[in-house]
């Protein structure tokens, strides 16, 4: 079996939506392990996941994305065993670029900004923080409709969450972009 047939999604379903939205959007992704002792991947795991995903596991300045992987737990790997593999998404990904062409959404509708600006005083994002937020929300608009024209509040609210899950994972580690 190829590696690139394995699904190694298995259980991290937040890791899949992830790895597309960075293949779609052409962003870097980074992961590291849980801090959490219990919920760690073995160093093997952790290495094994990152070569699968062609990730930086170096202190890499330029990516994105920021995830931390959780050791799954069993029950939820056994229903979703038969998850989609790298190559099933980068395809699904590579389908959706090709009819989506260079048209990423760049109107925000009404809700969606008044979602971005109580976030961006409330979370206190810097500007270059609200401008990776409309980025991979535009990403997220396409991935819904490959024609959409304008970006939702759903959409921001999915990239609000993975940027304040990065400031999480950034501070007890010192991570600077």
């Amino acid at each position: 079996m190829k590696t690139t047939d394995i699904d190694i999604f298995g259980g991290n379903e937040n890791i899949l939506r992830a790895f597309e939205i960075c293949h779609v959007g052409g962003f870097k992704m980074k992961l590291i392990n849980s801090q959490d002792e219990d919920n760690r991947l073995s160093p093997v795991q952790f290495k094994s996941l990152n070569i699968h995903l062609d990730n930086h596991t170096t202190d890499d300045p330029t990516y994105a994305m920021l995830l931390e992987v959780v050791k799954p737990e069993l029950r939820s790997i056994i229903p979703h065993r038969h998850q989609e593999t790298k190559m099933e998404v980068i395809a699904r990904a590579n389908d959706l670029k090709k009819e989506a062409g260079d048209n990423l959404p760049e109107q925000i509708n009404e809700a969606g900004m008044a979602l971005l600006k109580t976030a961006y005083e409330r979370l206190d994002f810097m500007p270059y923080e609200v401008a990776m937020i409309v980025d991979w929300a535009a990403v997220i608009a396409i991935m819904e409709n490959p024609k959409a024209k304008e970006i939702g509040v759903h959409h921001l609210a999915e990239a609000i969450q993975y940027r304040s899950l990065e400031r999480e994972l950034r501070e007890p580690l010192n991570i600077q972009i």
